[in-house]
């Protein structure tokens, strides 16, 4: 999927976080600049001038439409690119796709370690 031009909708913002995840996976956050990704085989930036430069310019027009609330849509994204579930009973845990749990969390209906 490629990265979009501008971001003006919810959608756009998906898309581009689902590329970025793709590039950077668990190692993104919205606050870092694309220049301060470094490729861990090699020392090297992980995208030149011009391309940090465009996704820094994407992630602040995600800022500008959805402000704070673009912490918790890009970890939500994060999880559902990973293949993370929410459940959205009382206390919200998560859960992996595979049905095994996550350590520090439990399955839907089951109780919470103490």
């Amino acid at each position: 999927m490629p990265i979009p031009e501008q971001i003006a909708t919810a959608d756009d913002v998906r898309a581009f976080l689902l590329e970025v995840l793709e590039e950077l996976g668990w190692a993104f956050h919205p606050d870092t600049p694309f220049t301060e990704y470094i490729r861990t085989d090699t020392g090297n930036p992980s995208y030149t001038a011009e391309e940090a430069s465009r996704r820094d310019r994407l992630i602040e027009q995600a800022f500008d439409l959805m402000g704070d609330n673009l912490y918790d849509f890009a970890l939500a994204t994060a999880y559902d690119w990973a293949g993370i579930r929410f459940d959205t009973g009382v206390g919200s845990l998560v859960y992996c796709d595979t049905r095994e749990p996550i350590r520090g969390f439990h399955r839907p209906g089951e109780r919470p370690d103490p």
